[in-house]
């Protein structure tokens, strides 16, 4: 509340393109005037805004710029808590959505992770991938570490972003277990798998990409017949 109490006095006294005072943002923005004399006061101390003489304050060239890198700030967690709505949804539109969009940024991860592939990582891979074969040829779905070696191969990326964005398309519900079920077809999902794991310890990056790619294409394809 505070912080949009303050966001909206800076808006205020950017539009009005004058020096204002306490009275007057209180009347226009419907906040208490004890509490735009406290915002003022902070705003003041941070040289975010300034006196004009008696009649009011105005933003600061600082204040400015500060007010232009809040508001994008602030839309930028609106989209992000828009895109965190989005992956709640399990629809077969919203998997397929998300499929197309993990086409894209886990093919780039695949590629970036052959580059960065250590023997302590083809290790990590190999014993995710020997965890997925045993979970498949024991009648279970294989979600568990199906889910550990994509977000794992991302991480292996060195991007921090994608490996947040892939967690976050993954983790947030149930669409994984979803994606899983979709395809049924033990054999085919651990060659692909495996194919995949063996071109990033390759350090073989157009192959990496192009096994993820495939793979997840797969992916989608069984989405659209199974849902």
């Amino acid at each position: 509340m505070e912080h949009d109490n303050m966001l909206a006095v800076l808006k205020l006294l950017k539009n009005a393109d004058k020096a204002v005072g306490a009275t007057y943002l209180s009347e226009r923005t419907g906040i208490p005037p004890a509490t735009v004399g406290r915002i003022l006061s902070s705003l003041e101390n941070k040289k975010i805004i300034e006196k004009d003489s008696n009649k009011g304050r105005i933003l600061t060239d600082y204040g400015k710029k500060y007010l232009e890198d809040l508001i994008v700030k602030k839309e930028s967690i609106k989209i992000a808590d828009q895109f965190a709505d989005i992956v709640q949804d399990v629809s077969k539109k919203r998997l397929l959505e998300i499929i197309q969009l993990r086409v894209l940024i886990e093919s780039e991860g695949a590629r970036m992770a052959a580059a960065n592939c250590t023997d302590e990582n083809a290790r990590i891979l190999e014993g995710i991938l020997m965890d997925y074969a045993y979970e498949l040829r024991h009648n279970q779905m294989g979600d568990k570490s199906d889910l550990a070696l994509h977000t794992y191969i991302a991480k292996l990326s060195g991007s921090e972003t994608l490996h947040k964005i892939v967690r976050l398309l993954l983790q947030k519900n149930d669409a994984f277990v979803k994606f899983s079920a979709a395809n049924r077809l033990a054999s085919q999902k651990i060659l692909h798998h495996k194919e995949l794991v063996e071109a990033i310890i390759a350090h073989d990056g157009v192959a990496a990409e192009q096994k993820m790619r495939r793979h997840l294409l797969e992916v989608m394809n069984d989405v659209e017949k199974f849902y």
